[in-house]
């Protein structure tokens, strides 16, 4: 026999595979990176709030000051929306009719009646003519 016979059998460092190397699982480490993942999400959804938060006190401030520099508000088209530069609202009065007495303010507009599941059922609907 030829030497190179017993070389068949050998095992070549070409012939030997390593094995692949697993990372054994490890089931806290998944945990506590679905833990991380989920926080690093609610800090994300936080931040956006405190930016949306930011933008919308910075649309009060510059509406609280056009209403302290020129008395109303920029947007408004109401007369009653007036403040103070103390920031006290100032009510501008509004027409009333001569309608002093107390039995002429509430007015019945209609006035119905039902019975519903056995039950008496009274209906009136009312008009505030008062100036408020």
């Amino acid at each position: 026999m030829e030497s190179d016979d017993e070389d068949i059998f050998a095992i070549s460092d070409e012939d030997m595979v390593l094995p692949a190397r697993i990372e054994p699982v490890n089931p806290v480490e998944e945990h506590l990176l679905k833990q991380l993942a989920d926080i690093e999400g609610r800090i994300n959804v936080a931040t956006s709030e405190i930016s949306e938060t930011k933008a919308t006190i910075a649309c009060v401030l510059n509406a609280l000051e056009w209403r302290a520099l020129h008395g109303e508000d920029a947007n408004s088209g109401s007369d009653n929306e007036m403040y103070t530069a103390e920031g006290v609202p100032v009510i501008k009065k509004q027409r009333c009719s001569n309608t002093s007495s107390p039995e002429k303010i509430l007015e019945v507009t209609s006035l119905w009646q039902c019975v519903l599941q056995d039950k008496w059922i009274i209906g009136v609907e009312l008009y505030n003519r008062s100036c408020w």
